[in-house]
């Protein structure tokens, strides 16, 4: 199953232009501000350009999880899922900052582990106001962060 998502991430990188975005630093201390601000990268990637999308898998572990709740009920994801979400996504990219972070708090939970939890709002799939409740738990893998573990639950729109 590894070696079909590196050929499948081989194949895509290849496809990549020279635009492509920068490699996203993982290998940081870890503190609130460094996590929340790529906590942010991992928003405005996974709702931007293919090649955007295809630099935020480096964000995942391996064994990632994930659950949320939405319009047609619970979902469950896993690496896969992610790769294959993100490569095959036919979402409209946007620009950064499109979807707005807020109230957010940063939990340490054990050393090298960290939940950041906040509300997202922007257009939906739909084009109408989106919101939900989302938490990423992030850990130290090596010498990067990760992203292990997310759930999120789209919130009714009134």
């Amino acid at each position: 199953m590894k070696l079909k998502i590196a050929l499948l991430l081989a194949a895509l990188a290849a496809r990549a232009f020279a635009g492509a975005p920068a490699p996203i630093n993982l290998a940081i201390t870890g503190t609130a501000e460094e996590l929340t601000a790529l906590e942010r990268i991992k928003v405005d990637y996974v709702f931007g350009t293919p090649e955007q999308k295809l630099a935020v898998l480096a964000m995942y572990a391996d064994d990632f999880q994930g659950i949320g709740y939405g319009p047609t009920g619970p979902a469950r994801s896993d690496h896969v899922a992610v790769v294959q979400k993100l490569t095959n996504s036919t979402f409209p990219a946007f620009p950064a900052g499109t979807f707005k972070m807020s109230d957010v708090h940063v939990v340490p939970v054990l050393p090298g582990c960290i939940v950041i939890s906040y509300t997202a709002s922007g257009p939906g799939p739909d084009g109408k106001p989106w919101s939900a409740f989302l938490s990423s738990t992030w850990a130290r893998r090596g010498a990067e962060w990760k992203t292990i573990y997310y759930q999120a639950t789209t919130l009714p729109t009134l």
